[in-house]
């Protein structure tokens, strides 16, 4: 079994058009050689963005949001 993971960049509120995370399976009961395809949605967030870079604060995101299909979906 292989797992190939897709993660969307983008805003967790965002419905329209849909995207929520999901499992996407070609393996059954029997099947030795099987993906599983996962898609996840995680959003960045800058508290202290720095637009002019002077150094001061740090580029990097301070915190991430994600969805993530449960562990029994897997």
């Amino acid at each position: 079994m292989s797992i190939s993971s897709n993660d969307n960049f983008h805003d967790v509120q965002e419905v329209n058009p849909v995207h929520l995370s999901e499992v996407d399976s070609s393996c059954d009961e029997t099947s030795k050689d099987c993906v599983i395809d996962i898609v996840t949605v995680t959003q960045n967030y800058y508290g202290d963005y720095d637009a002019m870079d002077t150094g001061y604060h740090p580029q990097a995101a301070s915190e991430m949001k994600s969805k993530m299909s449960s562990r029994q979906t897997v």
